[in-house]
């Protein structure tokens, strides 16, 4: 999905200001007309109307429907969810449900009215485009309401939800196994964008150096010690054309094989290692149960020997098998592993910690959250910044505090609807960049927060997460319009549950907003009108808005362990730099 990108020149501009006052209902019949004439062969101008029509409605609803009232009857992509968001001490029981079926049919003639206008418009629009190759005057719809609501029949407000089609948006995966575990991992450059917690799909892997665990989808584990070139062909299929492998494989996962230049090792239950050197030599030892060694060089595989618990045997270059001994430390193992990975992830911490030191200190961090060292019963974030100013520390509503990054490490859970962080940065600033750290569990909103201002006037700004997995900065930019910046989407399934580093660069010298995920740019984006940010009064992972008792929500679903914001725009290189200084893995 790309992001839209809104044109510039002078028929933009006019066509934007004539869309403010088309959902303002201010539109007179020469400038509907005018309106019309600019959109009629423009097909950018035709996206840009769609795009900010469908952002009205979507806000019409989420100020006219409520929060609790009803899901309106607008089609959406099916939302990322690794585990929704839930509130304490609510269950489903008949009179819980009976009390939702009364809310929603309390849903109001206005809020259906909201739900027709949506509709109406886009059908509106639909029909423009249409009509508008047969040289048709355009169809533009009243982007308000109807102004007379009580004349609708209460049969009519009745819709029955609409729902898409169960597989229009399901997204699918070729993955077979996942990487578990990391540790000193260094990836050949095809996969350098590998990470603990990811899926695997079928394909060959380079591991320069390092330990990793993988967890296939049968239930076999594999602990693989770089150099390694492997390749993954399925569930329960390696090839191992270089490097150490230890298989744990259960009994339902029985069969699971791995190849090597001249025999194919396949388990029926139990633990073995395989060795490939340079040269193609292999060995085999069993650790427990059986496995058998199958030649596979003659066009028929051929059984040549069945392994037993405590033995080996070794392959040449020629393929001739001979006896040796059994060695149970030929490569480490799962607990191991485990110890090895939890002293790096103290290393880890510890490095993170003397940069974390080094980088708050710098006089352009206006505001450093880094959620550590915090005893549990505290309800405020402390500003561990050089501008040590006690209003810059955070307000904890609801959410509770967590594990991190790293064991040892704190963060703040998201999870409720209700959880947030209530700030308050005074000023104005030409530019600005914002880095966090966040593990996101599910994208069931619209938007989800990362930080929102508690108003939308004249150079405040909303930075948020899209249903879709797009990076949103919403800047108001003067009176009459918002300008979004959007990336493409960059967060999918395979990003839940694991820790990502964001940041988006708002740039008043050069006129740029550039959106980086894990420290590698993914979008950029001129700024059209270029105006000073404001923040003052605001939320980390939720919205309060000004002026308005009921709206859709926008809460995050995940854990935030570090949040800063410069006072100035941060290059390329300085926010790899803190990714790479923060990332919880080698």
């Amino acid at each position: 999905m790309t992001a839209p990108r809104y044109p510039a020149d002078e028929p933009a501009r006019e066509a934007r200001k004539l869309l403010s006052q088309l959902i303002d209902g201010e539109l007179t019949t020469d400038e509907r007309e005018r309106l019309g004439e600019l959109l009629r062969d423009n097909p950018e101008l035709q996206d840009m109307y769609c795009a900010i029509m469908r952002v009205h409605v979507l806000l019409h609803l989420d100020f006219s429907a409520g929060l609790e009232n009803a899901n309106p009857p607008v089609l959406r992509k099916q939302p990322l969810s690794l585990a929704a968001p839930s509130d304490d001490y609510q269950s489903v029981t008949p009179q819980t449900q009976l009390a939702a079926e009364q809310r929603r049919s309390r849903f109001t003639k206005r809020q259906w009215v909201a739900a027709a206008v949506a509709a109406a418009i886009l059908l509106g629009i639909g029909a423009y485009l249409n009509r508008g190759s047969r040289g048709d005057k355009p169809l533009l719809v009243d982007a308000q309401p109807a102004a007379s609501t009580d004349s609708l029949p209460a049969a009519n407000l009745s819709v029955p939800p609409i729902r898409t089609a169960p597989n229009a948006t399901e997204e699918k995966s070729r993955a077979v196994a996942m990487l578990s575990q990391a540790t000193g991992a260094k990836w050949g450059d095809a996969n350098s964008a590998i990470r603990a917690g990811g899926p695997l799909e079928p394909g060959r892997f380079r591991l320069d150096e390092g330990l990793i665990q993988v967890e296939f989808f049968t239930g076999a584990v594999a602990i693989i010690e770089g150099p390694a070139d492997f390749e993954l062909v399925s569930a329960d299929r390696v090839i191992c054309r270089l490097g150490k492998i230890r298989a744990h494989v259960p009994k339902h996962a029985k069969g699971f094989t791995i190849d090597t230049p001249s025999y194919a090792a396949v388990d029926l239950g139990t633990e073995f290692t395989v060795k490939v050197e340079e040269e193609g030599v292999s060995e085999f030892h069993v650790l427990d149960g059986e496995v058998e060694l199958w030649d596979i060089r003659p066009e028929d595989r051929v059984l040549a020997e069945l392994l037993t618990k405590g033995k080996a045997v070794r392959s040449n270059i020629a393929g001739n098998l001979a006896r040796i001994e059994g060695r149970e430390s030929e490569l480490i193992g799962r607990k191991q592993l485990l110890e090895i990975s939890e002293a790096a992830q103290q290393r880890r911490h510890q490095e993170w910690f003397a940069y974390s030191r080094q980088l708050r200190s710098q006089p352009n961090v206006l505001l450093y959250y880094d959620f550590d060292n915090q005893d549990g019963w505290e309800r405020e974030i402390r500003n561990k910044s050089s501008h040590d100013n006690a209003i810059l520390n955070g307000a904890i509503v609801g959410c509770h505090w967590t594990t991190g990054r790293w064991n040892g490490k704190s963060a703040l859970e998201f999870k409720r609807t209700s959880d947030r962080v209530r700030i308050n940065v005074p000023g104005e600033y030409a530019s600005a960049s914002f880095s966090v750290w966040v593990r996101i569990e599910g994208l069931e909103r619209w938007l989800s927060s990362l930080m929102l201002c508690d108003g939308h006037e004249q150079g405040e700004l909303h930075w948020q997460i899209t249903e879709t997995g797009q990076l949103l900065l919403g800047v108001k930019a003067d009176p009459e319009f918002s300008h979004d910046f959007y990336s493409p989407s960059v967060i999918n399934s395979n990003d839940l549950g694991r820790w990502v580093h964001l940041a988006c660069v708002y740039n008043g010298e050069t006129g740029t907003v550039h959106h980086y995920v894990d420290g590698v740019e993914v979008s950029a984006e001129k700024i059209t009108v270029a105006t000073p940010l404001r923040i003052g009064t605001a939320e980390l992972g939720n919205w309060t808005p000004q002026d308005y008792s009921t709206y859709r929500t926008r809460s995050l679903n995940g854990r935030v362990d570090e949040f800063i914001i410069f006072d100035t725009p941060l290059s390329a290189a300085e926010v790899a730099e803190i990714y790479e200084a923060g990332k919880p893995g080698s």
